[in-house]
């Protein structure tokens, strides 16, 4: 029930409403479906928590734009069963401008939650 072509048609029957993909970037190809869905839609923001490399941040980036992007790191439980938050580094090595990087990073996020 996590496929993201499912919340594709949820973002299509309603337009209104902001979605967020978590964990759609968990395969290659998974990867290239969630670019072809935001590309058709407006309304998904889709979690970093498995960019697999820096070129797929900024080819997401140059196709629908920096903010459809919102950090997502599995950084969900103590103690965490790996060393360290390879996604962060993806973006941060991106070759995307620092407007993108913190779009990506925080303003996504305070904006979906409506922080100042």
């Amino acid at each position: 029930m996590e496929a993201v072509w499912r919340l594709e048609r949820l973002a299509m029957e309603f337009p209104e409403t902001t979605f967020v993909a978590m964990d759609a970037l968990t395969t290659n190809v998974n990867s290239q479906l969630a670019l072809d869905i935001a590309k058709r839609t407006h309304n998904i923001l889709f979690d970093t928590a498995h960019v697999r490399s820096s070129g797929y941040v900024r080819q997401f980036v140059e196709a629908v734009g920096s903010r459809r992007l919102i950090f997502g790191s599995l950084f969900y439980s103590y103690p965490a069963s790996y060393e360290h938050c390879a996604t962060l580094r993806e973006i941060k090595d991106a070759r995307i401008t620092d407007e993108d990087k913190a779009n990506i990073l925080s303003l996504n996020a305070k904006s979906l939650f409506g922080l100042p």
